[in-house]
């Protein structure tokens, strides 16, 4: 027969498992498969990446994932693998004065891409720039947006503080310049990825975004993308040696806070005008 010390006890077992049980925290699975969802995880795994070059073979296998799933998520890793393939490529060539600053900036850029990815699979608080690619990625928003979001986000924000830890000074601008006008060439490629594996012609868009078709016209076509690309990577390397400076960090992370959302309401205009297939 049960005393009331051993009701007690039993009933505040009952209250402190069932606390546990409503705190269990689902992941971000979705609808990937145990397989795919640990392999991305093992993937994003920052400790264990040690070159550049790997990183490239991580972003094609989680680009794949995703694409395979018809995962939204994967809009866009599409645009980064094709981005990292053309900086790969483009070290190799040895054009560069400071190639070793090259693939350090790329190391240490691409692990911040890992790092929230990983966050964001077990479902822990985000940053805002990636907490709203990925709620809009769980919303299904358009492909297209998806891609320019996350180019908003990890060139406004990441891009910033990685050349800022890894110390950039102005001696490094003439690569930093070079390095933007060799990616900025897979554009064409990451376009016809974009049309094959989630059947989106963003082609538009990327015109509209950057500048506009007018620039085309005038200077010739891939003009508007150039600029516009490059435009926010200068905006991230101006940022990234202010924010080495102590006394300036502070302001400099609020502006490029304030940065972002501007462009972010300009690529929400778009979505609402129909701009963004």
């Amino acid at each position: 027969m049960l005393t009331t010390r051993s009701l007690f006890i039993s009933l505040l077992l009952a209250i402190l498992l069932s606390c546990q049980q409503a705190t269990v925290i689902e992941n971000n699975q979705w609808s990937l498969s145990d397989a795919h969802f640990n392999e991305l995880l093992e993937m994003c795994n920052v400790n264990t990446l040690k070159t550049y070059d790997e990183f490239g073979e991580r972003l094609e296998r989680i680009q794949d994932i995703f694409a395979s799933n018809n995962d939204p998520r994967g809009a866009f890793p599409t645009v980064y693998k094709a981005i990292t393939d053309a900086a790969l490529a483009s070290v190799l060539v040895d054009d560069y004065d400071d190639a070793a600053f090259i693939e350090q900036f790329g190391l240490d850029f691409s692990k911040s891409y890992l790092h929230f990815l990983e966050q964001h699979l077990l479902n822990r608080p985000l940053e805002y720039h990636w907490e709203l690619y990925y709620r809009h990625c769980k919303e299904n928003a358009n492909i297209t947006r998806l891609v320019v979001e996350g180019i908003n986000g990890h060139l406004t924000i990441d891009l910033t503080r990685s050349l800022a830890a890894i110390g950039i000074v102005r001696d490094n601008l003439d690569d930093w310049i070079l390095v933007g006008d060799k990616t900025v060439l897979s554009v064409p490629g990451f376009l016809e990825e974009l049309q094959s594996e989630y059947n989106t012609d963003a082609s538009e868009l990327f015109h509209v975004y950057f500048i506009g078709d007018i620039i085309d016209e005038i200077f010739g076509d891939g003009t508007a993308v150039n600029f516009g690309f490059n435009l926010l990577r200068l905006d991230a390397f101006e940022n990234a040696i202010k924010l080495q400076q102590p006394e300036k960090a502070e302001q400099i992370e609020k502006n490029m806070r304030k940065a972002f959302y501007e462009r972010e309401n300009i690529i929400a205009l778009l979505d609402e005008m129909n701009l963004t297939p």
